[in-house]
């Protein structure tokens, strides 16, 4: 895997990190968000990315977590309250999500995919082990 290859080769993450993963988030109409240290997401198509900042979180509504990561559905009703910056992310370039930020893959390709490396320094993690 060429990801985990660059990102341990090159250390795409800070000296004090202490939990390291990499998942996969298949296209859908969901918004994600994370709490880690970094999270650095590549895509295997050229995409667009909606990134929303987090003071419109209230206008979401919460699903579900897995491995750092929260999933939100945004009701059609909410969608002009919420302003987005598009980002258009070609294969393979890597992307940094702010911390908090929410995040949607828009793109009509239903085989777009990412790749998302995430991890949590010892202040990171000891924040979250409160939250």
């Amino acid at each position: 895997d060429t990801f985990k290859y660059n990102i341990d080769t090159y250390r795409l993450f800070s000296p004090i990190s202490i939990s390291k993963s990499y998942i996969n988030i298949m296209q859908s109409n969901k918004y994600y968000t994370h709490n880690c240290e970094l999270i650095l997401i590549r895509p295997n198509k050229d995409i667009k990315i909606e990134l929303t900042n987090p003071k419109y979180l209230e206008h979401f509504k919460y699903n579900k977590k897995y491995k750092n990561i929260s999933e939100y559905d945004l009701e059609q009703k909410n969608y002009d309250k919420v302003a987005n910056i598009e980002i258009v992310l070609h294969q393979y370039n890597i992307l940094y999500v702010p911390r908090f930020w929410l995040y949607t893959i828009s793109n009509n390709d239903s085989n777009a995919s990412l790749e998302i490396f995430t991890c949590h320094n010892i202040f990171t993690y000891l924040f979250n082990i409160f939250n």
